[in-house]
């Protein structure tokens, strides 16, 4: 089996935890990197008796981590719903009025099903975090940690034809980056992530959990980090701001001619300034935090066309 011939499914659930049963047709997503890995808790047994040898074991507690890449596409057809709109929402991110948010409840969950070639894993129950990740003049990559419940593989017929509704990926270029409303400082990547903290519901009921009643969230810790030009205060005074923990806007722009992605951050706090070195220039490497206004607003990202 080759490890190229992998294709991903993703549909939101209506349930937590029920298969809705995504299609080829509709829920096929462009991935990279797919690592499927069941996490499974062995038991050992503890009681002793007049022999040295370990008793047999059991096993407890099951789920399923996964990972994997998307380079961000928007929607041929309808740039308000770019193909990773399903996991984004399955991410903690709530869809509202075509702005995607932080929640603090009503979490979604999704199903993903994941071929390698004739072998099918279906995780269902899955939540997880994404990390943004934008480069000059590379595609943005998203990338994705999920956990679900645990179910085994299953033998299944590799399909043989699927629909890709996303258009070419958005290169990190040719667009907008803003720092403090107006301020345009040369920079080469930026990244963020909302950072939820999974948590595990155990449970002893529920024949199909194996243990774990959930995958859910206890909180989150929004940062990021950008890496701007050095420059004189009196162009872009970074010094100040942090040593005052100003709250500065950022905002960056990805698009092509016929969709975009808008960034907003409205306050971010500097955590620390680190001069460095690219290629001969001297830079700033600045982690950040994202910060609340009225709460669930830390972040926004809008889908539209260009």
């Amino acid at each position: 089996m080759l490890t190229q011939n992998n294709i991903a499914l993703v549909k939101i659930e209506s349930t937590y935890g029920l298969d809705p049963t995504p299609t080829t047709s509709s829920n096929f997503i462009a991935l990279s990197n797919v690592k499927v890995n069941p996490n499974m808790t062995y038991n050992e047994t503890t009681a002793t008796d007049g022999s040295l040898s370990p008793r047999a074991g059991t096993l407890g507690k099951k789920h399923i981590e996964l990972s994997f890449d998307h380079e961000l596409q928007v929607a041929a057809g309808a740039v308000t719903a770019p193909p990773c709109l399903t996991l984004l929402r399955a991410c903690g991110m709530a869809n509202t009025s075509g702005s995607l948010v932080p929640r603090t409840t009503g979490f979604e969950s999704c199903t993903i099903w994941v071929y390698e070639e004739d072998i099918l894993w279906k995780v269902t129950g899955c939540r997880g975090n994404v990390a943004w990740n934008f480069t000059a003049g590379e595609p943005v990559k998203l990338t994705f940690t999920m956990q679900g419940r645990y179910a085994a593989p299953i033998d299944s017929t590799f399909p043989t034809s699927w629909t890709d509704a996303g258009a070419a990926p958005l290169v990190a270029m040719n667009k907008s980056f803003d720092f403090n409303t107006s301020i345009h400082p040369v920079v080469e990547s930026l990244s963020f992530s909302l950072n939820y903290a999974m948590v595990q519901n155990p449970s002893i009921d529920d024949a199909v959990a194996h243990g774990i009643n959930a995958i859910t969230y206890s909180d989150r810790n929004p940062e990021g980090s950008f890496n701007p030009e050095m420059t004189k205060a009196s162009d872009i005074d970074f010094w100040t701001g942090y040593a005052a923990v100003t709250q500065f806007p950022i905002a960056y722009v990805v698009g092509n001619s016929s969709a975009k992605c808008t960034i907003s951050i409205p306050k971010a706090e500097l955590m620390g300034i680190t001069p460095g070195d690219r290629s001969g220039t001297l830079i700033y490497d600045i982690p950040f935090k994202m910060v609340r206004n009225a709460g669930d607003d830390e972040l926004s990202i809008v889908f539209a066309a260009a």
